[in-house]
Parts: C-alpha cells; structure tokens; sequence
C-alpha cells in the first residue's frame, strides 16, 4: 500500500478520496511534524498545499536537501505564481484543482517512481518517456473500460408507447460522465425516470453513478418521494464525507396521467405546454442525496395533458453559457420545443440543435442529460 503525506488545511476532500482509492494517507499536525515523519516513516509521495500549510517552504527545504527525500515525489498545490521547481518529480497545480484531478496525478507519479526505482536516480529522459507512454496507454485502457461500464448501467431502451413517448440527450463532457440516467416500468405500468449529477468528472464519478444504480434497483417503491427517500438511506452512510449526488426523480402513472416529482439538489423540472406555449419550471431543489439519511422530500403532483412536454435535467443544461456569458437557462428550452412544433424530431435533438447554435463554437464545459417524457 503506498503512503502519501498530506499537508493540506483546507478540509477533507482530498484526504477522503485519497483513503477512498486505498492509500495509506498521513496528515501530520501543523507545524514541522512532517519533518518528524519523514524520518520515523517511509513516505512515497507528498500532497502539499501552499496556500493553507503555514511551513511551506520548511518542507520544500527539507524535501531537496537531502538525496533520499529528494526522489520523493511532491505535488504541490499553488496560488499564484509557483516559483522554482526544484525536485526530480515536483509538479505544480492550481490549488482550485478538484480532488479527482489530484488523485489521479499521485497516481500517475506513484507508477513512475516504481517503475525507476527507488535507488534509481540517473533514469534517462528515454526511458521516462517510456514509463510515461506505458503509463497514458494504461490509463486509457482503464478509461475506455470505465465508460463502457458506465453505458452498460444506462438504458439500452427508452419505454415508449400510445399514451407516452421517452426521448433522452445526453452528452458526456469526457469520456467517462459524472451524469446518468434511468428509467424502468414497475408491474403496475407506472414510469419511472430518473437523472442524477454527480460532482466531478472521470472514475470516481462514474463510481458513484453506479452506486447510485444499485440503490435504485434495490428499492422497490413506486412513487418518487419514496424512492428518493430509500436512495437517500441507502447511500448517505456509504458516500465519503464532503460527496454529495444530485438527482430528480419522476413517477408517471398511465391511468390518471398523473407525475409525481422529487427533487434531490437539481434543478427543478421543466413543463412546457406546447398548444399553448407556456413554459415553467415545476417541483422544488431540495438536498442533495448524502446530506442527511433522515431528510424528508417534498413531492410535487401535476397532470400531463397532450401535448405536454415534461423534462428532468442536470444543471449542464440551463447554465450552459454562451460567449457572451449568458445562460441558455428555462425560457429558451420552451422557446426551441414550441417553434419545433410536431417535426418528427425528438425533444433530446431538438434541444441539442438548439444548444448548439447558441454555444455558437464554444465548447460545453459540463455533462449534459435531459430526460423528455411527451405526452401524446
């Protein structure tokens, strides 16, 4: 098991995913209690942050001033202008750099420092550019595995009938999403649709989603109060401290056209009327799931008339912003739906064509997952 040093007073997030992943991790009181450490403890990488670990500097010092510690590999997390880089492997990210970015960079550099060897210190420019391909070359195989893992997890069909039709968007803004969505059909013909968001991006995020998906298939409830209210208990305790998932939840019920929604730190949905082009948002935020295994959610009924568009999405759609700044946000996903009108396409194009002339080239810089239950 690797040990990695960190020296970060800024909370736990870090320090909760690193021991998440496996690692040993050590967090010495403040002050010069690392130096104590380094030499009663085999320490195999060291976390520093500049910006909130009042000896800093102490502790870079100590790291290059002597030949063992100098091979120990430093990431440092900086504000502002980060000054000399000093060790054979000290890399420099912004301290604004979230958790899973830094798990993934101590992972890299924990593979390069086994791959040189402890009592290597000559290694050539050659042979760690080897490492460093063997090393991208694994992560992308891991990569591609986890996604397609996590589109196992998702849907292979959307329910569609003479009473509803089931359309879905959704774009990952990397390879592997912190978005997902289902949908099953309970015994009694009910829908249920859910969108969840976890924070982040990458394997950690695709990790929760599938914790997520087994929580669900674990509860048996129709209604979604009910529902959000088991995934809320079910996870809660599992999730480690400061990870927190989004999710909405929609019941349809066929024989009265009646929609039941929870809202668990979402957006609320979206009910577009199309014969009468009115468009607003239905249902209430509430908490995220992982706050409080005793929250109570509130549930929101309405009744779906023909013609009726409801949505469920994640925040990567309504504030998406454009080059000017400004969100695409509930009134254009009406405006885009209503003046398609009944062109064969479905809600997910209509609204991905639309997002897409208002990016105008800029880049989407979050996942994105509507979930569009029309009824006929």
């Amino acid at each position: 098991m690797d040990t990695i040093m960190l020296l970060d007073d800024s909370g736990g997030k870090i320090h909760n995913l690193l021991t998440f992943l496996g690692y040993s991790v050590i967090c010495p009181d403040t002050g010069l209690a690392p130096l104590q450490v380094f030499q009663s403890t085999e320490t195999d990488l060291v976390i520093l942050n500049e910006a909130t670990y009042p000896h800093a500097l102490d502790v870079r010092y100590f790291l290059r001033a002597f030949p063992a510690t100098r091979e120990v590999p430093l990431i440092r997390l900086v504000d502002g202008d980060p000054g000399e880089v000093h060790l054979n492997h000290e890399e420099v990210v912004p301290v604004s750099t979230n958790p899973g970015a830094v798990a993934s960079k101590a992972a890299v550099l924990l593979r390069v420092k086994k791959l040189k060897g402890a009592d290597d210190h000559e290694a050539t420019l050659r042979e760690r550019n080897a490492m460093l391909k063997d090393l991208n070359n694994r992560y992308a195989r891991e990569l591609a595995e986890a996604k397609s893992i996590q589109h196992a997890l998702l849907p292979s069909a959307l329910p569609s009938n003479d009473d509803v039709k089931v359309t879905v968007w959704y774009r990952p803004m990397e390879q592997v999403a912190g978005d997902a969505y289902f949908c099953r059909i309970l015994p009694d013909g009910s829908l249920q649709l859910v969108v969840i968001d976890v924070t982040g991006h990458g394997i950690a995020a695709a990790l929760l989603c599938s914790m997520v998906k087994l929580a669900l298939s674990v509860s048996q409830a129709e209604q979604a109060v009910d529902l959000m209210s088991d995934v809320n208990k079910i996870l809660t305790p599992q999730l480690p401290e400061g990870r927190y998932i989004a999710i909405a939840i929609a019941s349809y019920d066929p024989k009265t056209s009646e929609v039941q929604l929870a809202h668990g730190g979402i957006p609320p949905a979206v009910l577009v009327k199309r014969h009468s082009g009115e468009c607003r948002e239905v249902g209430a935020r509430g908490l995220p799931v992982g706050v409080d295994e005793d929250v109570m959610y509130a549930p929101y009924a309405l009744t779906l008339e023909p013609g009726d568009v409801l949505l469920l999405t994640s925040d990567g759609l309504t504030e998406t912003a454009n080059r000017d700044g400004a969100r695409y946000g509930v009134d254009r996903i009406g405006q885009a739906i209503v003046e398609a009108g009944e062109d064969g396409r479905s809600i997910g194009a209509i609204l991905e064509e639309d997002v897409i002339g208002f990016l105008d080239g800029k880049r989407l810089n979050d996942d994105v997952t509507v979930l569009a239950l029309q009824k006929k």
